[in-house]
């Protein structure tokens, strides 16, 4: 847990500290072509929007995650204060 502990001590609002910590704990759903042209084919916009739903939240809390665990250098420059500043 010291991931989560790191990510919450992060500036973010409490309540987005905890859904990126919850969200965070999950792995992004990797896709093969097969399952590209499959959805493709059967998949409806109702099924497409649950899936980019979880998904997004998911890439961008271990996305936040990888930024919190970046060295205290890097964290202190622009472009990882802008970021961070986002949420």
């Amino acid at each position: 847990m010291f991931f989560t502990r790191r990510l919450l001590s992060l500036p973010f609002s409490s309540s987005i500290s905890k859904k990126l910590a919850h969200y965070s704990q999950f792995h992004p759903s990797s896709l093969n072509v097969q399952q590209y042209l499959d959805f493709g084919k059967t998949g409806t916009p109702k099924s497409s929007y649950l899936f980019l739903k979880n998904e997004l939240l998911v890439r961008l809390a271990n996305i936040m995650q990888e930024i919190s665990l970046l060295p205290p250098n890097l964290l202190k420059m622009t472009s990882a204060r802008l970021v961070s500043g986002w949420l």
